[in-house]
């Protein structure tokens, strides 16, 4: 039966990507329903823009989890995805399955979570035509907001923070 499980894990990992490993849910009472968890590397990283929801990017951490030679069919949740706060933590995925016989099923993967950059890359020695704020400073009171106005901007471009305008 070791044997059968072992030629199982082998054939699973043989066409799996290069960036996975296989955690093995060991079923007592009948070893060949298994689970087998195809499981992302520690040095991959999923990167997600500050502000964004989980399925905004192409990438994120859709495991393939495995019964028997069937992929298991289910939807994944991340409940500590929080894109409002920058840099690097572990992202708790977890997969319910469409088969309620069987638990939920967790894991952890690396994420960061990135400013994006938007925009066209100037030289920085053009000074005639880069973009200059015609304010050098600015006294406001608590609850106002302020619009800046830009000399030179790009056609078409616009000047906004996060949140659509500068507090």
């Amino acid at each position: 039966m070791k044997r059968l499980i072992c030629i199982i894990i082998a054939l699973i990992m043989a066409f799996m990507p290069t960036t996975a490993w296989a955690r093995v849910i060991v079923n007592q009472e009948d070893p060949r329903q298994s689970i087998i968890v195809s499981e992302y590397l520690d040095n991959h990283i999923f990167a997600f823009a500050y502000g964004s929801k989980i399925k905004d990017n192409e990438d994120y951490p859709m495991p393939a989890i495995y019964q028997g030679n069937k992929q298991l069919k289910g939807k994944y949740t991340y409940p500590n995805y929080d894109s409002s706060k920058l840099g690097m933590f572990d992202l708790q995925w977890v997969f319910t399955p469409e088969d309620k016989s069987i638990e939920p099923i967790t894991g952890t993967v690396k994420a960061i979570i990135i400013l994006p950059t938007w925009g066209t890359m100037r030289d920085e020695d053009d000074e005639e035509t880069a973009p200059v704020f015609k304010h050098k400073s600015l006294t406001m009171e608590v609850g106002t907001s302020f619009y800046p106005q830009i000399d030179n901007n790009v056609g078409g471009s616009d000047c906004r923070s996060p949140q659509g305008s500068v507090d």
